[in-house]
């Protein structure tokens, strides 16, 4: 015999709201535990193809090995997988993979960015990198050369370039160095429209600086030391069959609404610096924290 139920009608009814709270609230399929942001091996790739990276260029662009402590760092997780050891022991040794997984301490930055941790000086690349072969080789050989940075006794940072999005007229002078900059990288090889194009790009550049005033132009030149150079260097080894032709195309790229402040430094620096090569300037062993690549790039194309 089954018993009856003697509860009255609204204990019943308090009885079932119970019941149909706790239905609501547990799930019906247990919560799996949070995957693995870095897959080690995937990361392990990575960093033999920086090694491949620097292993081709051999320090003869700097005059320096650009390897050295690499992180690979996921932003929304802090998920962390570097090329060796940290020295206080959160990055673990991954069976079967030379490298070393963890996570990273919440009081430090994550991104791409330098990272000094526990007196090293890491190169730290945002997860997931690019799929494409080579824009991932132009990201490693960029964020590889600001690791160099203290070497190379320049500036570890800059002021931004704020006025480039607070001035829509200072936006336009950009747009307008950008495009002669282009026909110059275009036209290298004809002197008389190479020199006309960066007089022209030189003359957009001045006109922006008059408007804005001195520490505009130590801003942009800021920049395009830490920012410019960096593209630079990632661009002459990213394996891209003619780099100055990728560069014009992105020259020609107009920005939208793109922040500019430290941005337009990967176009303009790149652009430059590639003018000073082509003009034979023997620039990068002997480049200072003071350089002015586009005054230096501008004296060397156009001076009688």
């Amino acid at each position: 015999m089954i018993p009856s139920d003697r509860r009255s009608g609204p204990a019943r009814g308090a009885l079932a709201s119970v019941l149909l709270l706790l239905a609501a609230s547990t799930p019906l399929v247990p919560l799996a535990a949070p995957a693995q942001a870095i897959d080690t091996r995937a990361a392990a790739e990575v960093f033999d193809q920086a090694q491949a990276l620097c292993t081709e260029d051999a320090g003869v662009l700097w005059a320096r090995m650009l390897c050295g402590p690499l992180l690979l760092v996921e932003p929304g997780t802090g998920a962390a997988v570097g090329n060796r050891p940290d020295l206080s022991g959160v990055l673990a040794a991954k069976h079967g993979t030379a490298v070393f997984a963890g996570r990273l301490p919440d009081d430090l930055p994550r991104g791409e960015r330098i990272l000094e941790w526990d007196n090293v000086r890491w190169a730290q690349l945002a997860w997931p990198l690019p799929a494409d072969p080579l824009d991932r080789r132009q990201l490693l050989g960029r964020e590889l050369w600001q690791r160099l940075r203290n070497e190379l006794r320049l500036p570890d940072q800059a002021a931004p370039a704020s006025h480039l999005d607070d001035d829509p007229a200072a936006r336009r002078l950009l747009q307008r160095e950008w495009r002669a900059l282009a026909r110059a990288l275009a036209h290298r090889d004809r002197p008389e429209r190479l020199h006309r194009a960066v007089q022209q790009a030189w003359s957009a550049r001045q006109a922006r600086h008059a408007r804005i005033g001195l520490l505009a132009a130590e801003a942009e030149r800021g920049q395009e030391l830490i920012e410019g150079l960096g593209e630079y260097t990632g661009l002459l080894l990213s394996g891209r069959e003619d780099p100055h032709a990728w560069l014009v195309r992105a020259l020609r790229r107009p920005p939208g609404t793109q922040p500019l402040a430290t941005a337009f430094a990967h176009r303009s620096g790149p652009a430059w610096a590639l003018l000073l090569d082509h003009a034979g300037v023997v620039w990068r062993v002997h480049v200072r924290p003071d350089a002015d690549l586009a005054a230096q790039a501008h004296q060397a194309i156009t001076a009688p």
